[in-house]
């Protein structure tokens, strides 16, 4: 009986301990074989964002929108430079929906663009939509 109670107070010790201390995604936005638009779902806790990277050709118009059940999901959109990362939408207020011509930073076609989630409040589990023309 101890035991059994030992082992369901470990694996709750370490349930708990994985979400307090997720440091949240950081990954590629893929689109599908031949689509230029696609959907990530995911779940921002605490003080956490989830990043995604992807590379888009400089002049190319994105729509990106977030849709949370509380709507409380924002993003930020940013593009590499050679100086660092520059805000092209939501910077630190965020935004829920944008759409635009990408900037670049001028050099070769393709950029890194990166979008960082977050929320107002609470916690967010929300859909990330882009779209890439």
């Amino acid at each position: 009986m101890q035991f059994k109670m030992l082992t369901a107070m470990m694996v709750l010790f370490f349930a708990t301990h994985s979400v307090v201390s997720a440091e949240g995604v950081n990954e590629e936005f893929k689109f599908k074989k031949g689509r230029s638009s696609g959907t990530v779902e995911g779940c921002v806790v605490g003080a956490d964002m989830d990043e995604y990277s992807l590379e888009a050709n400089q002049g190319q118009t994105m729509s990106v929108s977030i849709e949370s059940e509380e709507d409380n999901a924002v993003f930020s959109l940013y593009y590499r430079t050679s100086d660092g990362w520059e805000v092209v939408a939501g910077g630190d207020e965020g935004v829920k929906s944008w759409k635009g011509r990408l900037p670049g930073d001028g050099v070769g076609k393709t950029d890194t663009y990166k979008i960082e989630v977050g929320k107002e409040r609470g916690n967010a589990c929300y859909q990330l939509k882009v779209s890439i023309k």
